[in-house]
Parts: structure tokens; sequence; C-alpha cells
């Protein structure tokens, strides 16, 4: 029986690398099912502290970012370019983990996509550097910010994934490419002073299918892979896929305080948590400076967890040499006390 069962394996393999690609095949498919999503919603319906709020900002953002996958897969299940395609695959390789939006290989390239769905235009200055422009309805720039760049984090998925790939005796000979693909259609991408690999990796989600079919149709590129090694890297990748595992407690550091057993305590935090947003704010629009320069989230949480009743209380948290403490602790103590119980 087992000798059997080789043997139609071994038919079907035939069989299936022998049948010509002719449009797109997603080896693992893109599903909106998604596991956190579900703890997340699971979570946010047993909690009624102010980390409810945090619980539903996180859903918010991985929901906005299911929907931006869905417009890349949308491009390339549409596309009439031969080639294997994967969604969300997770390899963990030696002391390193990668972590791959879409995987896209063709018989000359083997395309990394990471998907950003990101609220505001992004601009690369010529070092490279990526900084986030935030407006309001009018066009105004309320803020700029520094954000990591997704070609420095894509780049090392793909270090980890040739390793990987080696490591499990799958010798290719074509390169592997980057592409960065911003899916919020609001968004423009200032890259005319990015250094040139930069700026040809940097591409909007509905330019996909027309760039990997004019890069497989104008590059010359010699080393081909056939339809099995073509199987061979979607298989191994789709066998050695990991679910990330989730500590949902310690990420929002619940106790049982923040459960819906304790209403009173849990209606003054939020209360706490609302008016000290507010107030960061606030402050920050006035002093003309970044949110988290008032407070990070971090803090924040540590505000309406200890309460801190006193400037010595404030000092655990911030530290004695802090000028925060004289900038906005008696602002931060009104607030917090007036909700005491």
């Amino acid at each position: 029986m087992l000798f059997l069962n080789k043997l139609l394996d071994a038919v079907k393999n035939l069989v299936l690398y022998n049948k010509s690609i002719e449009k797109p095949i997603f080896i693992k498919d893109f599903t909106e099912e998604n596991s956190l999503l579900h703890d997340l919603i699971d979570l946010s319906q047993k909690v009624s502290s102010y980390k409810k709020e945090l619980i539903l900002r996180d859903i918010k953002l991985l929901r906005y970012g299911i929907f931006g996958e869905k417009k890349v897969y949308f491009q390339l299940k549409n596309s009439f370019v031969p080639m294997l395609c994967l969604h969300d695959i997770r390899i963990e390789h030696k002391e390193f983990c990668a972590q791959l939006d879409f995987i896209v290989i063709t018989n000359k390239f083997i395309y990394i996509l990471e998907n950003k769905n990101l609220y505001g235009d992004i601009e690369i200055t010529r070092d490279g550097n990526f900084i986030r422009i935030i407006k309001d309805d009018t066009g105004h720039i309320l803020r700029k910010e520094g954000m990591d760049s997704p070609i420095i984090q894509n780049q090392r998925h793909i270090n980890i994934l040739k390793d990987f790939l080696k490591g499990n005796n799958i010798s290719i000979n074509v390169p592997i490419k980057s592409f960065i693909v911003f899916t919020n259609q609001k968004s423009l991408i200032h890259k005319d002073k990015a250094p040139i690999n930069i700026k040809h990796s940097l591409i909007k989600h509905d330019q996909i299918s027309s760039l990997i079919e004019h890069d497989l149709k104008n590059n010359r590129n010699t080393s081909l892979i056939n339809n099995k090694e073509m199987y061979d890297v979607a298989n191994i990748l789709k066998s050695n896929h990991i679910e990330k595992k989730y500590n949902l407690q310690g990420k929002y550091n619940l106790t049982s305080k923040d459960y819906i057993n304790s209403t009173k305590n849990s209606s003054n935090d939020l209360k706490i948590y609302k008016e000290l947003k507010k107030y960061r704010y606030n402050t920050s629009k006035q002093r003309n400076i970044p949110p988290y320069y008032v407070f990070k989230d971090s803090e924040l949480d540590l505000l309406v967890s200890l309460k801190p009743k006193t400037q010595k209380d404030l000092i655990t948290i911030y530290g004695a040499y802090d000028k925060r403490i004289y900038l906005y602790g008696e602002d931060l103590l009104e607030i917090i006390n007036s909700h005491s119980a």
C-alpha cells in the first residue's frame, strides 16, 4: 500500500509539473479569516476597562491591513501572468523569523511583496529615509513622522528566505526581488528624491500585474527555473508555514480588574484614559510637538493603571530628572484625581 501511494504521488507530480502554468495559481490562497482578528474581537467583548479602546484600535488596524491585502490579491488573481502565488507565509529559520505578505514565483524571478495600507502621504529622502505626512481634510499638514524603512525590512526577509531555501536543499538561480506595495489609493508616494533602487521598489497595488509582466517580457535573464522547481519552492514554503502565537494577555497587560466584573473601576479608568488622551493631543498641538513627546502609549497605560496622586508618584513613572513632571505633572494629577473613587 505504501508503495502504491508513493507511485500515485509520483504520477500526480509528473502530470502537475509537465502541465504548463498559464495563469496565476495560488498554492496558499488568500482568506479574510484571521485567527488574531477573531481572538481580538472575542477579547474586546470580555474587557471593560480603558484597555478595551486599545484592543478596538488594533482590531481597526488589522482589518485595514487585511483590506489592503485583499486589493493585492485581486490584482494578482486577475492578471494573466503565469506564476505561483502564496499569501501570508511565516517561516522560522535558525534564530530568525520572516513574515511574508505575498510570494510570487515565476520562471525568471521570485517576488516578495510587502503590503502597506498606510494612512497619510509617504516621502522618501535622498538618504532613503521614510517620512509619513499626516494632513487634515483641507490638506494642511498636521505632522510629519519618521517610519521604519519597509525596504530594509523586506530585504531582511529575502535574506532569511534565501538561507532557508539553501538549508532545505532548494537550489534556484533566479533573482529574488522586492516590491513594497501601497494599497491606500488616497496616499501619495513622493519618491522623486529616493535612490534608484528604492524608487523602483515602491509601487501602487494596481501596478503589480503590469510591472511583473513588463519585467518578465523585457528582462533577458538567461537563468530560468522549470515548473518542478517553481512548485518545489512553493510547496516547501507552504509546508513550513508556522502560525504566530500571540500572548494578548501580556500585550495589553490584562488583569482581573480589566474584565467585565468591576464596572465602577472600569468606568473610571475609561474616563481617565479618554481625558489623558485628549490632554495629550491638545498639549501636542499647543506646543507643536508629536503627541508621544508629551507621554507615550505605554506611559498612558501606566498612568491609568497606577493612578499617581502626587508628584512623588509621578517620579516613579517618569524618573526624577524628567522635565515633563514639571511641565505637565499638575495637569495630569488633576485629571486623575478628579476621577478617583
